[in-house]
């Protein structure tokens, strides 16, 4: 009984933090270079992104996080994972080539046939240090998408 209240939690939580998200729940989205532009343009927009002037057509930046995110902050990414840095922290670049870390835990090993092949869409919370900014992992997207075209 106790794992199926656990289990009904998690997956309450996660819906929370996706109706969060679509709701509008970026706080820093219209700085410069936050949200970027896409190719394809969604025809309908929710009433909730109009209200907020917020854009839901692509993820955060890598730039833009580095820029204007604060410690705390949760951020979309799309990307690629490119190495293993340390235990359960990998490199990360979005469609730009630019990078940084996501720490996805120490339990958590990432099989290298992953790397530089598939696009995952990251979900986290910034985490910032002396020497650069690292995004820890709250979920990644449970499909990885072909990569059709990248910067080299």
């Amino acid at each position: 009984m106790q794992y199926i209240i656990k289990s009904m939690l998690k997956h309450i939580s996660t819906i929370l933090i996706v109706v969060a998200v679509c709701a509008g729940g970026y706080t820093f989205a219209q700085h410069e270079n936050i949200i970027g532009s896409s190719d394809s343009k969604s025809e309908v927009v929710s009433d909730d992104f109009a209200h907020n002037h917020i854009r839901p057509d692509a993820p955060n930046s890598v730039k833009g996080v580095k820029k204007v995110a604060k410690e705390g902050d949760y951020v979309l990414l799309r990307g690629v994972f490119v190495r293993r840095a340390d235990a359960g922290v990998y490199e990360f670049h979005d469609d730009a080539g630019d990078g940084l870390f996501i720490d996805l835990g120490k339990s958590f090993v990432l099989n290298e046939r992953f790397f530089n092949t598939s696009e995952f869409f990251i979900w986290g919370q910034v985490r910032e240090n002396d020497k650069s900014t690292t995004i820890e992992a709250i979920s990644m997207s449970a499909k990885s998408f072909p990569v059709t075209s990248r910067v080299p």
